[in-house]
């Protein structure tokens, strides 16, 4: 009688279990898989010698960190894009101009997903973000990129390249950077930066060569699945709603300025060389959900916002002030890709780019030179304490209005000060700042003078 009594109590258990099964059916997150530690091992392993490359940029990096002052720099990057089995590009023009609007918004003007315009201020809707402030630490890298018009030979370009006939899908290795091999042959590598949009085969969401090996293959891949997509643009085959707004390339473009993503795949939880990232234990997926706890030492929560973690492309949206200033030390001079920031030719202007053609540099150059009244910070950086000096070549009859904004635009501090004689200094008395760049901006009338305020 027990027996049977038991048997029928599993009958039903299982009877529930599967009706649950019926009603309820387990999703898993999508998981977009990155490939450039991956890569870099086995780069490392063919090119043993280019080891104290990489630590000479490392005590670079390291250094610039505290004396390094960041600038605003641009970076060509030429599109090296495979056709499918019918010979159509995997991607197409309108898809690469939304791409590059994506990284100029990610690396110039972040965007907070979980922000609403509404009322007195903005309104941080993720938790992580109100709980752990990480919203605070986005910085605006001051890197922007265009399509060059002119090719290395001074011919016009879109900056797109169309690869045809080329076999797929294509390993995690340098095999279509070279058409011998059925790839197509990078432009100058020091001038330009390289994407190559190949099928690999769908394992694989992309992996960039980090700063200080072979330049003959210096690059970024991205499977074509992964590529920003325009409004109306076909979806092929494999494509991940999640992974459609083109922060798979911003990833990579990461990894390409000299960023370690979050986590180590050969040693778990090493440090990635910046203070205000906590360490991950691995790759989160899905919503980035508030809150993921490491289980590395110390447990931090995981930030699970950051752009070199793999989340959700809706979920991620900043850089830190950390990695702010590491890609800015690679781009600076004396850094390992500070030759991509001295492109003279001009810059395709639309969707997020602009164009430095010489005219509107000179025509910048000879507005600040009839300007009547100069802007410093003394000193800069600064430790978030500064003064304020205007040089006026007369004196100006308005008051002089000083705004200060931090890196998401919001106005932090305002003051207004009479114009007495040509010089005026005033100290900044606004509450202490946290690290990070700052823009200043001060008006006398239809007169306007900007400068950036580096806080360490």
């Amino acid at each position: 009688m027990k027996k049977t009594l038991l048997s029928l109590l599993f009958t039903a258990l299982l009877s529930v279990v599967v009706s649950a099964q019926e009603l309820v059916t387990y999703v898993p997150a999508p998981m977009r898989q990155y490939s450039t530690q991956a890569y870099m091992k086995k780069m490392m392993a063919e090119h043993p010698n280019d080891a104290e490359n990489i630590l000479a940029q490392e005590r670079w990096s390291y250094n610039y960190r505290y004396y390094g002052t960041p600038n605003t720099v641009t970076i060509p990057i030429v599109f090296h894009v495979f056709t499918n089995a019918e010979g159509q590009p995997l991607v197409n023009t309108e898809d690469i101009q939304t791409q590059v609007a994506r990284l100029n918004i990610d690396f110039f003007t972040p965007e907070h997903p979980y922000t609403k315009q509404e009322g007195a201020g903005d309104t941080y809707l993720h938790p992580a973000d109100q709980k752990e402030g990480f919203a605070r630490h986005a910085a605006n890298t001051m890197i922007q990129f265009c399509q060059p018009l002119f090719d290395p030979t001074g011919n016009e370009t879109n900056g797109i390249i169309t690869v045809s006939g080329a076999s797929a899908p294509f390993e995690i290795d340098n095999t279509l950077k070279a058409s011998e091999t059925g790839g197509s042959a990078p432009w100058e590598t020091k001038s330009y930066c390289n994407v190559w949009v190949a099928d690999l085969g769908g394992l694989s969401a992309g992996y960039a060569q980090m700063p200080g090996v072979s330049p003959a293959t210096d690059g970024i891949v991205i499977d074509y699945r992964y590529f920003a997509r325009a409004a109306g643009s076909t979806k092929p085959e494999g494509f991940v709603g999640e992974f459609g707004l083109g922060r798979t390339l911003v990833h990579l473009m990461g990894s390409f300025l000299n960023l370690h993503e979050l986590w180590n795949e050969n040693e778990p939880c090493a440090d990635d060389y910046i203070e205000d990232t906590p360490i991950h234990n691995a790759p989160n997926h899905g919503r980035g959900d508030y809150k993921h706890v490491s289980t590395c030492e110390g447990n931090p929560v995981e930030m699970t916002t950051n752009l070199m973690d793999s989340g959700n492309d809706s979920t991620m949206y900043l850089f830190t002030w950390g990695q702010m200033m590491r890609m800015q030390a690679v781009l600076a001079e004396g850094g390992a890709r500070y030759d991509l920031t001295q492109m003279e030719l001009p810059c395709n202007k639309e969707n997020g780019g602009f164009s430095d053609d010489g005219q509107e540099r000179e025509q910048a150059e000879t507005l600040t030179e009839t300007m009547p009244f100069q802007l410093r910070v003394l000193p800069n950086p600064s430790n978030g304490q500064f003064t304020i000096e205007i040089n006026c070549d007369t004196s100006l009859n308005e008051a002089f209005q000083t705004f200060l904004y931090d890196e998401l635009g919001h106005l932090v501090w305002q003051q207004s000060i009479n114009s007495v004689g040509q010089t005026i200094r005033y100290a900044f008395t606004g509450q202490p700042l946290p690290p990070g760049v700052y823009a200043l901006k001060a008006v006398n009338g239809k007169q306007v003078s900007t400068v950036q305020v580096l806080v360490r």
